[in-house]
């Protein structure tokens, strides 16, 4: 894998998860200074 790919995917992830927090804190009427943890997993469901 060449440095510029691996950095472009690792790019989108932060992206990714930064938007998750943002969508969070929104949702749950938080304010920006709240903690909110993202963690990945991996989903079996075939759909």
């Amino acid at each position: 894998m060449s440095l510029t790919l691996d950095f472009r995917q690792k790019a989108a992830l932060l992206w990714h998860t930064q938007r998750i927090k943002r969508l969070v804190r929104e949702i749950r009427e938080l304010g920006p200074q709240a903690l909110v943890s993202v963690v990945e997993i991996q989903c079996d469901d075939p759909v």
